[in-house]
């Protein structure tokens, strides 16, 4: 587990052993990601890795993350997520899911206005794609998101009512295929 919102968020975690019931603090050491709460975190399987990005440092919505690796040294290591072109627009209550192979993130709110957009982040070669505009779900923040094997189901959350937060009761089958 890593971050959340303490103030202006923590840049802390930790990870847990369950055969000796305990606890590890992960590495602060640079580049772990700046402090920020309301982020995503996927685990990586295939890695053996977490990846987190997105959320908020007090007010200001980031999109920027890391990928931890925990078999790195006594307190696992962090890579800092290269800003190339294609990353997505800062974020908070969005969704993250792991495809087997990137992670892909879509929705949330960046601080004006509800999104229907997001990214594939290949860890592999550290870099983003946007997400495919066809058959997108409608803005929203706060939904859920799971993997079904070759798409992402997005349900619920909550949009701009014509200026009213409502809530939805729909969601979407998204291909998430990269443009």
């Amino acid at each position: 587990v890593w971050g959340g919102a303490v103030g202006f968020g923590t840049n802390t975690g930790g990870m847990y052993d369950p055969v000796s019931n305990a606890w590890i603090s992960t590495s602060t050491a640079a580049p772990c990601p700046q402090e920020r709460g309301d982020h995503i975190a996927v685990w990586a399987a295939e890695l053996e890795k977490m990846i987190i990005w997105g959320g908020a440092r007090g007010n200001t919505a980031l999109n920027t993350g890391g990928v931890f690796d925990p078999a790195d040294g006594p307190n696992g290591s962090w890579q800092a997520i290269t800003m190339d072109p294609n990353v997505p627009i800062a974020r908070v209550e969005h969704t993250g899911v792991w495809s087997g192979s990137e992670m892909i993130v879509w929705g949330g709110f960046d601080g004006t206005q509800y999104i229907d957009t997001g990214g594939h982040y290949d860890p592999v070669t550290d870099k983003w794609k946007a997400t495919a505009p066809d058959h997108a779900p409608s803005a929203r923040s706060d939904h859920t998101a799971v993997w079904t094997g070759d798409r992402m189901i997005i349900w619920g959350g909550r949009y701009d009512n014509n200026g009213t937060v409502d809530y939805r009761n729909d969601g979407a089958v998204y291909w998430c295929k990269p443009n």
